[in-house]
């Protein structure tokens, strides 16, 4: 007795087959023997070659859309659908399989004597990714089964097993066209279902960004000559001046000027992104005369968490993801004069999380007629390395002048990374940056979100 299905998708043919074990005896098939014993597997292989991880694409999340066979330990066949989501600069993937349905009568498959909605096989993390070949496997792991009764609200989590190799030449998003594997359910002295799958790229979406919540946010904050206050009050953190009574709720901050009691007027410049707060201060003694700044001071801060890669959130380290960053930047220089410009992080993140990546930023656009030494500035370029979730030190730091001509200066570039869980990497990024050339200095802080790809 042998029992075979196959199936097909433009780019992939997979299939089950339960058979004889060699052991058992051809009278024992006649006689229907209960004692009979079957081998069951699965198989799935494609006309296309392997795509190699580094060629797969690395940003947003790849859809794939196909089908499954299944046999269970009555050999009896099931067909359905499946539907993965490969993330793979950090290399997750997640497959769902659906509508699994008896090919002789339409019956659901039936688990724990209920009849199943769906099967949510293991999730595939780094570990279990190949970081060279573009294949995957998860062994003795859980699934998760859905069930029809309730909705999906009660579940079960049988052992399972889950493997598969993207196929598809070619680099970014022409590559990883396909996707094939195996499947199964229950320990392997005791299978309950096996199959296998093809599938097809269907489409890749942009990381999803997070939700801002209005209550019981986090700031985070990059600490200057100004102190974000969070012991007073913790869940309503303030915007403290050295030698100035009032302080600023950050909860309703904006660009302001206020008065204290005495003779101090501080004035608050904020700008924003989605996810970044950042600025700089103020502070002018009006018992002088003529009145003169006595101090000023740089701030930023998230309404996100700051990003960390240990735990569960070393599973969304962006291990395979060259990611850009923009916003904006706001500076003082020695004569207090006030700068605008853009800000553009360019992050290339190495595959092992405790090597060196590298930062390179880029300012431009500063208002102003900004000068050094006497000559217009252009860009100001930081190129650093750095490992886990930050950055400081001094960078390279490059200079162009409204010239053409190029300088490497002096300077300061620290920040760090904000936001958790992304397929793409953090949400945003917060930090200060400083241009010291002979008695010129330039200084600033910078708020900057992910630019999500495709």
């Amino acid at each position: 007795k042998q029992v075979l299905a196959l199936g097909a998708s433009t780019n992939t043919r997979f299939g089950v087959i339960s058979k004889l074990a060699s052991t058992a005896t051809a009278q024992a098939v006649a006689r229907e023997d209960s004692n009979a014993t079957f081998t069951r597997s699965g198989f799935a292989f494609s006309p296309l070659s392997a795509t190699t991880t580094p060629n797969l694409p690395s940003r947003g999340t790849a859809q794939y859309s196909g089908r499954t066979w299944a046999v269970d330990d009555d050999e009896l066949l099931y067909s359905g659908e499946i539907d993965l989501k490969a993330s793979i600069g950090i290399e997750q993937v997640e497959a769902t399989v659906s509508d699994l349905r008896r090919s002789d009568n339409g019956a659901r498959w039936i688990h724990s004597n209920r009849e199943v909605l769906n099967i949510e096989l293991p999730q595939i993390n780094h570990g279990e990714f190949d970081d060279a070949n573009g294949s995957f496997a998860s062994v003795g792991d859980t699934a998760t089964v859905n069930y029809v009764a309730s909705g999906g609200l009660f579940d079960s989590t049988p052992v399972s097993d889950f493997k598969g190799q993207f196929v598809g030449t070619g680099t970014g998003q022409n590559s990883g066209t396909a996707v094939i594997g195996t499947w199964d359910i229950g320990p392997d002295d005791d299978l309950e279902l096996v199959g296998s799958f093809g599938a097809e790229r269907i489409t890749t979406t942009p990381a999803p960004y997070p939700q801002h919540n209005a209550s019981g946010v986090e700031y985070e904050h990059l600490l200057d000559s100004t102190t974000i206050d969070k012991t007073t009050d913790p869940a309503n953190p303030a915007l403290t001046i050295p030698a100035f009574t009032p302080t600023f709720a950050l909860s309703s901050l904006g660009s302001i000027s206020s008065k204290d009691d005495g003779d101090n007027r501080a004035t608050v410049h904020l700008r924003t992104t989605r996810f970044t707060r950042f600025g700089v201060w103020t502070l002018v003694d009006r018992s002088a005369s003529p009145p003169t700044t006595s101090a000023t001071g740089l701030f930023a801060y998230s309404t996100l968490a700051q990003t960390t890669f240990s735990g569960n959130d070393a599973d969304f380290y962006p291990r395979r993801v060259d990611a850009t960053y923009t916003g904006r930047t706001v500076a003082i220089d020695g004569s207090n004069n006030l700068y605008h410009g853009t800000y553009v992080l360019s992050v290339d993140w190495n595959v092992d999380s405790s090597a060196n990546s590298t930062a390179r930023a880029l300012i431009s656009g500063l208002s102003r007629s900004f000068t050094i030494g006497g000559v217009g500035v252009s860009r100001i370029g930081f190129e650093q390395s750095f490992t886990g979730n930050s950055f400081s030190g001094s960078p390279t730091t490059t200079v162009e002048y409204s010239t053409g001509s190029k300088a490497t200066v002096t300077g300061t570039h620290q920040g760090f990374f904000v936001g958790k869980t992304g397929v793409d990497g953090p949400f945003g990024v917060i930090g200060d940056w400083s241009v010291t050339e002979s008695t010129d200095t330039i200084r600033g802080s910078f708020g900057a979100d992910l630019v999500r790809s495709p």
